[in-house]
């Protein structure tokens, strides 16, 4: 899919859920090696994408963020999450979404998210979840076949 694609299926998966969280406004850069966007739903959560430049087509996209220390900041990054894998794996039933949470480890109690450092693969897209100190939780969705 491009970047508009994206922005679509975010915004109606949004929509659909009654979230507020939808992109308003995706602008790509372009880049010598790729193109690229960013996109902040508020000051501590943004989205930065990677698009291939021979065909458009969106390379990769992450989350990422740092929760104010409020339940509802945290309820929006874990939304924001849930909102990549539907749009990224339309097939995907909500079971299938939260069982990638699961192995990503988001619902383990022994999680120590200082420590977060795991994927997994669903259809051809790895998702990954890990932790920066400057970024804090770096959630990603992009090929798995792709080589970094």
């Amino acid at each position: 899919m491009n970047p508009e694609e994206f922005q679509k299926g975010f915004n109606a998966f949004a929509t659909e859920n009654k979230s507020s969280l939808k992109i308003n406004n995706l602008k790509v850069v372009e880049g010598s090696v790729q193109n690229t966007f960013e996109y902040w739903f508020t000051k501590k959560i943004g989205m930065i994408g990677t698009i291939n430049k021979i065909d458009g087509s969106l390379r990769s996209v992450m989350i990422v963020g740092q929760g104010d220390g409020t339940m509802e900041s945290t309820a929006d990054l874990f939304t924001i999450y849930v909102f990549l894998i539907a749009v990224t794996n339309p097939s995907l039933v909500p079971d299938d979404r939260g069982t990638i949470m699961t192995e990503l480890g988001f619902f383990d109690k022994n999680n120590d998210i200082n420590n977060m450092n795991k994927s997994t693969i669903r259809n051809g897209i790895k998702y990954s979840a890990s932790y920066s100190k400057e970024l804090g939780l770096l959630f990603s969705a992009g090929d798995a076949s792709e080589k970094k």
